[in-house]
């Protein structure tokens, strides 16, 4: 599941396993909202990517390898795809998203909340609700 973003001062996106069985990604895929007829803002797992039960598994932005090369906007948008390109989850939020997430972690209701990249969400210590 998509449990955390950031869309400024260093965007990443946080998924978390909320399982009780480790998850291959390995061809999965997310894109941005990218309004185009085709995502063009696409990045793929590498092979062999395993999130285990109760694990995050944070992808930055950036150009070198593991990293996706496009930006995080205010009023987007994280969409994850299996390596079926099916809808897994999404994770959208308005206006300016420093730090996006759910609270309870991988489940829960998307809020507004304080930067925990890697480690569970701070739910008690959010921004507030978007």
């Amino acid at each position: 599941m998509i449990n955390e973003v950031a869309s400024a001062s260093g965007d990443f996106v946080e998924f978390f396993n909320p399982g009780q069985t480790a998850v291959n990604v390995s061809g999965w895929f997310f894109t941005d909202n990218d309004p185009d007829a085709g995502p063009t803002h696409v990045f793929t797992f590498g092979a062999n990517t395993i999130v285990e039960p109760k694990a995050f598994l944070v992808i930055e932005n950036g150009n070198a390898a593991g990293q996706f090369p496009f930006g995080l906007g205010d009023g987007d948008s994280v969409i994850l795809r299996n390596a079926a390109a099916e809808k897994i989850d999404e994770l959208t939020w308005t206006g300016a998203a420093n730090t996006f997430g759910r609270c309870p972690d991988g489940t829960g209701t998307s809020k507004n909340m304080t930067r925990t990249k890697g480690t569970a969400n701070a739910c008690s210590t959010d921004g507030g609700t978007d």
